[in-house]
Order: C-alpha cells, then structure tokens, then sequence
C-alpha cells in the first residue's frame, strides 16, 4: 500500500502508461482491488452457503461458512488493509462490505430456524454471530495467514453459542464436544 503507482507498475509488468489508462490514480487500483476482494467474498459465501444448505448441525454450518472466510483470507491476506483503508472513504464498498455480513447473518438465521425451531429470536443470535466471526476472523489475519487452530476457536465460540442449549436436547454434540472436535 505504500508503493508508488510506477513500482506498481513495475511489479505488474506493465508501463505506468497503461496503468494509468485503467486507473487515474493509486486510490482508484485500491478501489479496483477492494471490489475484486468483495467479489471474491460474495463467491465464496455463496458456495460455502450451497456447500453447508443441508448440513445435520450447527457445528458443521458454522465450520463450513467460517472455514470458507479462513480461506478467502488464506489467499489475500493483506486485503483486509486494502479493503479497511479505501471502505472508510468510500460509502459504496463500505455498504457492500456490510452486506457480506448481513447475507452472512441471514444464512445463519436460516440455519438456526431450520435446526433451531425453538428459538424465538434466531435473527438476534445470528447477528451477534455474525459480528463475532467477522470481528475474530478479522483481528486474527489482517496481514497474515488464519492459523487453523484460531479459526477452529471461533467455530467452537460461535457453535456453543448458537447451540448450547440445542445440542445436548437433540443428541448432538455438547458443547465440550464441539471444542475437542474443533481441536482434532
């Protein structure tokens, strides 16, 4: 983030010319960037959320939508950066940025209605879970890889709280159980 349009040009093989003719300037390419990064996260959920439509428990929704960001991140680590620095200027990609959350929130809450009929406000708590996994997952790899371990640690913080009460009435795992199988 801190090189110059002509290193960035040089590391991308191209003349500062031709990168100029798609991008008047280096905010526009982090602009660029942070909307590619935002299409890649929409993918992604979108095929974590196809990948978990008919999964037998929270622990496996939760893993398989956490898991699918831990490896968004896995690819681009330093995005988050890029994304942090142009979404605080620009109303367009913060908006978008918070509608990964909400269509996060809303898979969730779908899940929770599913497994969880009991619930009376499923919205609420997917919400909260929706805030923790992206809080979490975003101070553990700004700038770095996700280590397994810690996104296996937010599987089992937001699994015992989505399913605490609902695992042991319907013959799932405990919540004790959800941290060891988070651990293997």
């Amino acid at each position: 983030m801190e090189a110059t349009t002509n290193r960035i040009a040089e590391e991308a093989g191209v003349s500062i010319g031709s990168l100029y003719q798609y991008f008047p300037n280096k905010e526009a390419l982090l602009m660029a960037l942070a909307e590619r990064h935002l299409e890649d996260g929409e993918a992604a959920l979108q095929a974590a959320a196809t990948a978990v439509r008919d999964a037998a428990s929270m622990v496996d929704v939760v893993r398989g939508l956490v898991g699918a960001a831990a490896a968004a991140h896995r690819e681009h680590p330093r995005m988050h950066e890029v994304l942090e620095l142009v979404a605080s200027r620009t109303p367009e990609v913060l908006a978008r940025a918070r509608g990964l959350k909400v269509m996060l929130e809303q898979e969730l809450a779908r899940h929770l209605r599913r497994l969880r009929p009991e619930l009376d406000q499923p919205e609420r708590k997917a919400a909260l879970a929706a805030t923790v996994i992206g809080g979490a997952m975003h101070e553990l790899v700004v700038g770095a890889e996700p280590d397994p371990a810690q996104v296996d640690e937010i599987v089992a913080l937001c699994t015992v709280y989505l399913d605490a009460d609902g695992a042991q009435e319907q013959g799932r795992s405990s919540p004790a159980a959800v941290e060891s199988e988070g651990n293997s």
